[in-house]
This record gives structure tokens, sequence and C-alpha cells, in this order.
């Protein structure tokens, strides 16, 4: 803000973490009454090697699939190479009742650790 103050810029071009952090900071240049810079996201390009290309063709995945989530890859990905209907939530309810059962034997331990491993548990579950 400072550099702002002494330097006003019309425009601030950087990348997207850049612009997050400059958005941060847009209530602060609007209390102190500081020009806030135009933000405009610089242009980017990725260079794909013949060994990656191999491999994303080998996948059966088109370089533009890479733009999206992770999670919709991991979809197709699954899509495209099983017929099988894949369901975990049988696997996903037996490892909650064993966190379940672990933070009993814990309780009689150390009641502290009940909290440790019920945080374990929502890690677990809060990525899938």
């Amino acid at each position: 803000m400072f550099q702002q103050k002494i330097l006003p810029s019309l425009a601030y071009i950087g990348g997207a973490g850049e612009l997050s952090y400059w958005l941060q900071l847009k209530p602060i240049f609007e209390l102190y009454k500081v020009n806030f810079p135009q933000l405009i996201l610089r242009n980017s390009a990725l260079l794909i090697n013949e060994n990656t290309s191999k491999k994303i063709d080998k996948l059966g995945f088109q370089i533009q699939d890479f733009f999206n989530d992770i999670d919709t890859l991991k979809k197709e990905f699954i899509a495209k190479n099983t017929e099988d209907d894949i369901d975990v939530s049988i696997y996903k309810n037996e490892l909650e009742t064993t966190f379940n059962k672990l933070q009993e034997l814990t309780k009689n331990i150390d009641a502290t650790l009940v909290n440790t491993v019920g945080a374990e548990l929502q890690k677990k579950f809060a990525k899938h």
C-alpha cells in the first residue's frame, strides 16, 4: 500500500495467487483512500514434453481434460476403465466403525486421545 501511495500504478499484472493477495488488501486501500490498481491476470502457457503427452494419450485423456478438478478426472478414468459399479460406502462405514472402536479403546487409556482419533477420522473423510 505504501508503494502504491508514493508511486501509484494504474494496473498490476500477476498470477492467480498474486491477484488473490491483492484482493485481500482492497478493503485497506479503501479505508485509507489509496487508489487500488486494476488487476490483470497474466497470460501463461504449459509445455508438455513427449513422454507426458504419451502418458496422457495412454490414459485416454485429452490435454484440456486436465483443466478439470482432480475428482472429475478420477471419475472419468474409472468410468472408462471399468464396467463394475464401484461403491465404497460399505468400506467407509467399516472405517467409521473401526475409528469409533478405536476411540472407545483410547478413552480407557487417555481421554485426550479421543479427540485425536476423531480428528484423524475427519481428515480421512474430508478428502473424499
